[in-house]
C-alpha cells in the first residue's frame, strides 16, 4: 500500500497574496503511474464559461490582496460617463484620466500609480478603477464627464466580494420581471474573449510556492497553524475520478489595539 502512494502521489499547492494563504491538495496524475485515464471529455460551453469565470476570479481577488489594502488607505472609484458615448470614447477618456492621474502623482511626489480597470456599460459607459492611496478629493477633480464615487478599501483579509461584483458579466436584475430602474442598474453581459480587467505592469504577483508532492490528501477537516485563523469557505470531496482533494484558506490574525482578543476580520 505504501508503494501505491509512492506510486501515484497527491499534489499540494500553496499560494500566499497579502494576509491570506491558500491551500489546496489534489491528485496528480500526471505523476502516478497506475492512473486509469477515462475518455476525453471536453466542458460544455456553459461549463467553461463557469470555469473560467472561476479562474478569473481567484486570479482578481489574488492580485488585489497583494497590491492593495485598507491599512494603506489605496481606494476603490468608480467613474462614470453622464453623456453617451461609444466603447471607443469611453476607453479614451479613462486612458486621459489615468495620465492625469500619474502626472499628478509625480508633481506631488507619490508612489508610481498602480491600479486594476474595468470598463463596462450599466446604462452608460463606466469605469471601476482600484488604484493605490491619493488625495480623493484631488481625484474627483480630475474626471470631469460625470458622476464619480470614490471610497477607501474595506478593512478585508480577501477581496473575494469585490472580485465577485466586478466579474459577474449579468446581474440577477436582468430578469424579466425586474423594473426600470433595476434593467438601468444591470450591468451587460461580457463579450466573448472581451478581457475581464486591465492593470498597471507594476503590480506585484502573488507569491506561488513551487508544489510539494504529498502521500495523499489529509483524512480530517483542515486545521490553520498557529496564529492564523481558517477561514470558514473551506471544501473537501472527491474528483469525478473518486480521487480526493481539498481546498482551504487561512489568514493572520492580528491582536485588536488595547485588548487582548484577536481581531476577526471579513
Amino acid at each position: 500500500m505504501k508503494g501505491k502512494e509512492k506510486d501515484v502521489p497527491f499534489i499540494e499547492k500553496k499560494i500566499v497574496s497579502g494576509n491570506l494563504v491558500e491551500i489546496e491538495q489534489y491528485f496528480a496524475p500526471h505523476i502516478g503511474k497506475q492512473l486509469v485515464r477515462s475518455p476525453n471529455q471536453s466542458p460544455t460551453p456553459e461549463k467553461q464559461e463557469e470555469l473560467n469565470t472561476v479562474h478569473a476570479r481567484k486570479k482578481l481577488v489574488r492580485l488585489i490582496n497583494t497590491n492593495f489594502s485598507h491599512k494603506n488607505k489605496d481606494l476603490f472609484a468608480t467613474f462614470c460617463h453622464q453623456k453617451e458615448v461609444t466603447e471607443q470614447e469611453a476607453k479614451k477618456e479613462i486612458e486621459k484620466l489615468i495620465r492625469a492621474v500619474r502626472k499628478y502623482r509625480r508633481e506631488h511626489g507619490l508612489p508610481e500609480l498602480k491600479y486594476i480597470l474595468i470598463t463596462e456599460h450599466q446604462g452608460k459607459w463606466h469605469h471601476h478603477l482600484i488604484l493605490n492611496n491619493m488625495p480623493i478629493e484631488d481625484l474627483f477633480e480630475l474626471w470631469e464627464h460625470g458622476r464619480t464615487q470614490v471610497s477607501i478599501l474595506d478593512d478585508c483579509y480577501s477581496y473575494k466580494d469585490l472580485a465577485v461584483y466586478l466579474t459577474t458579466d449579468e446581474k440577477s436584475s436582468r430578469k424579466k420581471n425586474a423594473t426600470p430602474q433595476e434593467q438601468d442598474n444591470a450591468k451587460e453581459p461580457r463579450r466573448k474573449h472581451a478581457k475581464r480587467w486591465s492593470c498597471s505592469r507594476n503590480l506585484e504577483k502573488p507569491k506561488e510556492f513551487p508544489p510539494k508532492i504529498i502521500s495523499k490528501v489529509s483524512c480530517g477537516d483542515p486545521k490553520a497553524p498557529k496564529g492564523y485563523r481558517l477561514l470558514p469557505d473551506w471544501v473537501k470531496g472527491c474528483d469525478s475520478a473518486g480521487n480526493p482533494y481539498m481546498a482551504y484558506s487561512y489568514v493572520i490574525e492580528t491582536p485588536r489595539a488595547g485588548n487582548n482578543k484577536k481581531k476577526r476580520r471579513c
